[in-house]
């Protein structure tokens, strides 16, 4: 028995046998079905089969004879750094070459900042003074209020007991302003555990003697940008440093309308860099 001749430059339809066609064809007239119907599908597979061997080439397989292919030792998928099971390792692309060739690339990344903010207070009941300072030594001030808002870890805890509070790693401004009220001089600082400290605003008004029967309050400002290392936690104190006062409300007088009487306030922002692979 002959073979049918292969035409695989076009993929033709097949068709099905008409009422009243004949149901043999031979050779020397295939037109007729079911002849016409089986070089239909010889031309298919014939076109298919050289579509394959394309994309085969393409990507550097050889014949393995029975329609199937296998990576060549000189292919293109040669070399590339698998795992045990056969996979491309998690931190891997397939990308080309400038020479089209197939090959692992790590995965982009990327470093995205994250931004927190938070805002300590000294927060007083309504009519509740700021308490009494201190002209001989420096003094942490009362720290009572913490609000957060941004990243989702806990980078900062404030401590009420030792009026502190802790950051974890990242690079930070940090803003603080605090009151004084009937003192002759006064500034604020901020200070790091282990001794390091930011100097505030030098404020001097007039003697406290001169203030007998008045009310003055002042204002020291600090701010000061610095990093907390990796893996690192840094506590902090808001201090204060008064000179020649008279009053026991020297580090802040009430208000008295009712509303909670605030004596600091200190804004801490927080901008950590991480790493994203896509």
């Amino acid at each position: 028995m002959a073979d049918f001749t292969e035409n695989g430059t076009t993929f033709p339809p097949v068709s099905h046998i008409e009422q009243g066609e004949k149901a043999f064809s031979t050779l020397d007239n295939p037109t007729l079905s079911p002849g016409k119907q089986l070089q239909a599908l010889v031309n298919r597979d014939n076109y298919l089969k050289g579509y394959a061997e394309g994309i085969a080439t393409a990507l550097g397989l050889v014949s393995a004879g029975a329609g199937q292919f296998q990576a060549s030792a000189l292919g293109l998928f040669a070399g590339l750094p698998l795992t045990p099971d056969g996979k491309l390792p998690p931190n891997k692309l397939l990308a080309t070459d400038s020479a089209g060739q197939i090959v692992a690339i790590d995965k982009p990344v990327i470093q995205t900042a994250i931004a927190s903010f938070a805002t300590l207070k000294d927060r007083q009941p309504p009519s509740g003074a700021g308490g009494t300072g201190n002209t001989v030594d420096w003094i942490n001030r009362d720290l009572n209020y913490l609000v957060t808002a941004g990243g989702t870890d806990n980078w900062i805890q404030l401590d009420t007991a030792s009026k502190s509070f802790d950051l974890a790693e990242g690079s930070y401004l940090i803003s603080a302003i605090a009151t004084a009220t009937m003192v002759d001089k006064h500034q604020i600082r901020i200070r790091r555990e282990d001794g390091q400290v930011w100097e505030g605003l030098s404020t001097q008004t007039v003697s406290a003697a001169s203030l007998v029967g008045q009310s003055l309050t002042t204002l020291s400002h600090v701010s000061e940008s610095f990093e907390v290392p990796v893996g690192e936690v840094h506590k902090f104190a808001i201090q204060h440093r008064i000179f020649d006062t008279i009053p026991d409300r020297s580090l802040g007088a009430e208000v008295g309308s009712g509303l909670a009487e605030v004596y600091v306030i200190c804004d801490v922002f927080r901008v950590v860099y991480k790493e994203v692979s896509f």
